[in-house]
């Protein structure tokens, strides 16, 4: 899916109101699947380290589960990263990060572990998907390599990049 372009969405927030993604610098979006399970509560902690790293470069983190809101936010009082409910799944979807049983391709009600980096016009600069390119979610690499995705987008010649500033 990179080079493709996302339309824009908004879902509901663990911030309140509802969040328009990608935003104006440019989004890192992380679908995980559960947000009280082990492996999503550390990617979300790894995420929340850095999330002034982040900032600071001006990009919009977003975790995406298909959990209702209250749900996540109930599991996650405290978070710096947002989170954001895809309760019927369709931006999960959207993006292929639908979790379906192999061969079957049925339908499991969570999202698949998957991270995008998008420009503010919804191009996806980078894919990271879990079991192929994407770091360990429960010591950091992952979004370690995320953030030096951005450093290096940013500094890119790529006009899909020029985009972040």
């Amino acid at each position: 899916q990179k080079g493709s372009t996302m339309k824009s969405f908004s879902l509901p927030s663990t911030k309140g109101g509802r969040t328009k993604v990608p935003a104006k610098n440019g989004s890192v979006v992380f679908f995980f699947n559960k947000s009280d399970t082990p492996g999503c509560k550390a990617e979300a902690d790894t995420f929340d380290e850095l999330y002034s790293e982040f900032s600071k470069k001006g990009v919009q983190v977003v975790g995406i589960s298909m959990e209702e809101v209250e749900a996540l936010k109930e599991s996650n009082a405290g978070r710096k990263v947002e989170l954001l409910s895809d309760a019927d799944g369709a931006i999960s979807e959207q993006f292929d990060s639908e979790l379906k049983v192999p061969l079957i391709g049925a339908k499991l009600g969570f999202s698949a572990r998957n991270t995008f980096l998008l420009s503010n016009k919804g191009e996806v600069l980078s894919v990271w998907q879990e079991g192929k390119n994407m770091g360990n979610v429960k010591n950091g690499k992952h979004a370690a390599q995320v953030l030096d995705s951005v450093a290096e987008n940013i500094k890119s010649s790529n006009p899909l990049v020029s985009l972040f500033g």
